[in-house]
Order: structure tokens, then sequence, then C-alpha cells
């Protein structure tokens, strides 16, 4: 019944439309546009929904800066989408370059002959992690 009501007041001013002098209608349109001006922001600014990401380190990645494979998990033991350049790297300290605060990044076994700086929080896992 209300959605009725709702369509028929909109159908009823459709066919109905007034007919305005130009310069009633450029006064209806200077009252307006102050209106939209002065309007009041009702929308909320939500907070950033930006995702923690799992970056892997592995020395015997093998492949190029458009390589979209899969290389094998050390913590987990199953394959896992890694991109080549963008969230699996050969050297710990790209992986660290590339994270931000919150972010893991889980190293593979192997030798990593580097002096890491490590700038953000960040979780760095090896390969015999949570193993007792």
């Amino acid at each position: 019944m209300l959605l009725t009501n709702w369509l028929n007041t909109l159908t009823s001013k459709i066919s109905k439309r007034r007919v305005f002098r130009s310069r009633d209608r450029r006064d209806i349109r200077k009252r307006w546009q102050s209106i939209i001006q002065n309007q009041i922001s009702t929308t909320e600014a939500l907070e950033d929904r930006t995702l923690l990401t799992t970056f892997f380190v592995d020395d015997d990645f093998t492949g190029t800066s458009d390589f979209s494979g899969t290389d094998t998990d050390p913590i987990a033991g199953d394959d896992q989408n890694a991109e080549f350049g963008f969230t699996a790297f050969t050297t710990i300290q790209q992986a660290v370059s590339a994270a931000v605060a919150g972010d893991t990044i889980i190293v593979a076994a192997g030798t990593y002959t580097e002096d890491v700086i490590v700038n953000t929080s960040v979780i760095i896992q090896g390969a015999n992690a949570g193993i007792a």
C-alpha cells in the first residue's frame, strides 16, 4: 500500500508538470544550486580496508618479472599463487622493502647471505617456525 501511494504520487507529478517562464526557471535553478552547494554531506568516511599480505622468499625461485605461477609454501607445504617481484622474492631484503606494517614474510629454507634492514613492523617466519 505504501509503495502504491508513492508510485501514484510520482506518476501524477510526471504527468502534471508545471510550465514556467524563463525568469521563473532561472530563479528556481539558482535556489536549487544554492541548496546543493550548502548541503551537508551525509556520507560516512570508511576506514582503510587494506588486507594484510603474505610475501614469500625462496633463494631458488625461478622466473622472470612476468612469471605468475606456484611455488611451495615452506610452512604449510602447499602451493601458493605467488607472483614473482610482487609477492615472491629471492632475497629477504626485497620482501622487507615491499612489505608494510603487519605483513608476513615467509622465508623458505636456504642460504641467504645478505644484511637485512627491517624498518617496519613485519612478521618474518622461517622454514622451521612453530616446530617444537
